[in-house]
């Protein structure tokens, strides 16, 4: 499909709750998110429909006449494949989209599937193990030899959630407390990972077998003498105070 035919597009997102209890709703965006993108859009002189993911969203989106989706939702429920959700029913629907197909999503969502898909193509990985439950610990003692240390992370959560500015663990006991809070708040494996202490950094990248990078943006600690900075989910919340977003310079691909 050529962009210049494109005339209406969609964006499909889920929205926060204002009665939402914890980080039930972590991932999800705020209505002003929404509404910025749209008016984002159609200054570029395009058509926009919105889309919210909710129980009338497949019958909404199969009636639309849509020439392109822009799809930011993160999928319903606490299921590893929930964000393939909305790019599977376009794809049945025949509805181009902007983001990635489902099993990318599907995959990178769960970050042991992540850690084994990398390692097997070679790349180098972060030493990581994973557990059911605080038994399974107990195995792990002896990876804290010569005082290293490890994140504790939920197996298939994004936007941070259960990670935590306690997270970072140094000894069993506390990796056991760590495991025992995903365990009971998330119901999911628990990740344990090789902390690796170097900038926070994100990136954009575009395109399949030839991609190329869109931008990067450096995340630093607004206290410099802070130590053991992790990009947390109390940091998320009050990032305003907690830290500055630094765009890094990149090189423009060659056509």
């Amino acid at each position: 499909m050529e962009l210049k035919r494109v005339k209406t597009i969609g964006i499909v997102y889920n929205l926060k709750s204002d009665n939402a209890i914890g980080d039930e709703y972590e991932e999800y965006d705020e209505i002003k998110t929404i509404e910025a993108l749209q008016r984002e859009i159609e200054q570029l002189g395009y058509q926009v429909l919105l889309f919210e993911q909710n129980d009338d969203f497949l019958h909404k989106i199969a009636q639309a006449e849509l020439d392109l989706v822009f799809n930011i939702a993160e999928g319903k429920g606490t299921t590893r494949s929930r964000e393939s959700q909305v790019p599977c029913l376009l794809e049945s629907l025949g509805i181009p989209y902007f983001g990635s197909d489902p099993v990318s999503l599907g995959i990178t969502l769960d970050k042991y599937l992540t850690w084994q898909l990398l390692k097997a193509a070679y790349i180098a990985v972060p030493e990581l193990y994973m557990v059911e439950n605080e038994k399974q610990a107990d195995r792990l003692k002896g990876i804290f030899k010569r005082h290293r240390r490890f994140i504790v992370k939920p197996r298939w959560e994004g936007s941070s959630k259960g990670i935590f500015l306690t997270s970072i663990v140094e000894d069993v006991s506390h990796l056991k407390e760590q495991i025992k809070r995903i365990i009971s708040r998330y119901r999911q494996p628990v990740i344990i990972e090789e902390f690796l202490e170097k900038d926070e950094i994100t990136v954009g990248v575009c395109g399949n077998r030839s991609p190329w990078l869109l931008g990067m943006m450096k995340i630093t600690p607004r206290d410099a003498c802070l130590k053991n900075f992790i990009y947390s989910q109390e940091v998320k919340r009050d990032w305003k105070n907690k830290v500055i977003y630094e765009p890094q310079r990149t090189i423009a691909p060659t056509v």
